[in-house]
């Protein structure tokens, strides 16, 4: 089990260095095609090709990009849970306000060039998808970080957390990309060199995203305190596995599920059995069944502790 773990995580570890790899790659080709073809990059300018490019350069550049780092921060950050879980909140407030500095810029193109607005479909995925992010944001803060919500609450909302800002990042790399291919057409782009460095900037972005979100799907699947990332202890923090809770509730979710297989499996739902001294009652056998499956190592104390264990997953 721990082989496989440590399989995950050296596997996330390494998807994150391809993520940033394609990350650069979109960055540098989105300047040189906003900076050397489509004429510079300027929120003020009187020239409205210059106050559109603020639009891609920041919804990329700084929302999507920033938003794949903050996700990518419990691997890249070499530091205790608190700094980790910090800058993720951070980074997605940053994404946040330089998105609404380049959704900004777009409505303020449409009025100098008085065109409609939110009217093709990338300006409906687009925006309803930087609104859901901003509402993630909010969640997450109230939940996760100030005031917190209980602990059980918390342990319930993190696999939705999770997977709501994974769907939110292919969201944004689909308004991306849509916005990208509405504006080659705009240009009446075909067999040109601007056309296929647009085609590989749409590219390298879709493939940022992809690493991105496998980074952090195998990042949780290597995790060993992915329990311990709700209730506050430190992922990396070697004192962590010296402390009592967390060798009791570090593999927390897979306990769930194994509690809740063995305990339908046994069919123990007598409640005079749940207090029966016996030591070879079904309910031992669940508890050593548990210990084996998932190196609890005594972890849960006696029987008492054990159905309140039970009482508090199902």
């Amino acid at each position: 089990m721990d082989s496989r773990r440590e399989i995950y995580r050296q596997s996330a570890s390494r998807l994150t260095v391809v993520a940033h790899l394609f990350g650069i790659l979109a960055v540098v080709l989105m300047l040189v095609w906003l900076l050397h073809y489509r004429g510079g990059i300027e929120y003020d300018s009187d020239n409205t090709d210059r106050v559109f490019n603020v639009h891609p350069f920041l919804m990329f550049c700084g929302f999507i990009f920033l938003a794949g780092e903050a996700m990518m921060t419990y691997k890249t950050v070499l530091s205790t849970w608190i700094v980790q879980k910090s800058m993720h909140m951070f980074l997605h407030l940053i994404a946040i306000c330089l998105g609404i500095v380049g959704i900004s810029a777009v409505f303020k193109y449409h009025d100098m060039v008085q065109a409609e607005d939110v009217y093709s479909l990338h300006s409906w995925i687009g925006l309803s998808t930087f609104c859901l992010f901003c509402l993630q944001w909010v969640f997450g803060l109230l939940t996760f970080m100030f005031p917190k919500a209980r602990e059980e609450t918390r342990a319930r909302m993190l696999p939705w957390h999770i997977c709501g800002g994974r769907a939110l990042l292919y969201l944004a790399i689909c308004a991306a990309l849509t916005g990208l291919m509405e504006k080659a057409t705009f240009l009446n782009l075909k067999h040109h060199r601007e056309s296929r460095l647009i085609n590989f900037t749409g590219l390298f972005i879709l493939l940022f995203g992809i690493f991105v979100d496998l980074s952090v799907a195998l990042a949780r699947y290597g995790s060993t305190a992915s329990f311990n990332s709700v209730f506050g202890y430190p992922q990396n923090d070697p004192q962590s596995h010296k402390n009592a809770s967390t060798r009791k509730w570090g593999n927390y979710e897979g306990l769930i599920i194994t509690c809740n297989l063995q305990f339908r499996q046994h069919s123990i739902t007598n409640s005079k059995e749940r207090h029966k001294p016996d030591r070879g009652g079904k309910s031992w056998q669940c508890l050593g069944l548990l210990e084996e499956a998932w190196d609890c190592d005594g972890g849960l104390d006696d029987e008492e502790e054990f159905w309140g264990f039970l009482d508090f997953c199902l």
